[in-house]
């Protein structure tokens, strides 16, 4: 025995059986106190099984309650920023669509008077070139 216990303490095999050991003792203490308080909740509850089986059912009642509240205030705020959303966007669309048409109208009336200007232009530039003509008809 002594001579398994010096091999033990070279080799560290001690400290690993009495972390083991600790270990083991440490779980058997808990799992024992755990199953001692369940036994004696059991046995000395102010209420009978029917009563807390009720209270089990009205705490779940009640929680399934408060999720389902949460949910819909959920719901409820998330559908009002999707309409708020939508809503903003078709302004904003609306409003674009408004200027766009505008500026439409605007580059028509502008092509117009550049057809316009261009025409003037060319009719001027016709009647110099058939008074030069008539210049170069009455020189011959």
């Amino acid at each position: 025995m002594i001579i398994e216990e010096i091999i033990g303490a070279f080799t560290g095999q001690n400290k690993r059986d009495k972390r083991r050991s600790t270990a083991i003792g440490t779980l058997a203490g808990i799992t024992g106190g755990a199953l001692a308080g369940l036994t004696l909740g059991i046995l000395f509850a102010p209420k009978s099984g029917k009563e807390t089986r009720e209270d089990i059912g009205e705490f779940a009642t009640e929680t399934y309650n408060t999720a389902k509240d949460k949910a819909q205030e959920v719901g409820d705020k998330v559908s009002a920023k999707v309409s708020d959303t939508y809503n903003q966007f078709k302004e904003n669309f609306d409003e674009t669509k408004k200027e766009t048409r505008k500026n439409a109208r605007r580059a028509r009336r502008h092509a117009r008077n550049v057809g316009d200007t261009v025409k003037d232009a060319a009719d001027d530039i016709g009647e110099e070139v058939e008074e030069f003509a008539d210049e170069v008809k009455d020189e011959k």
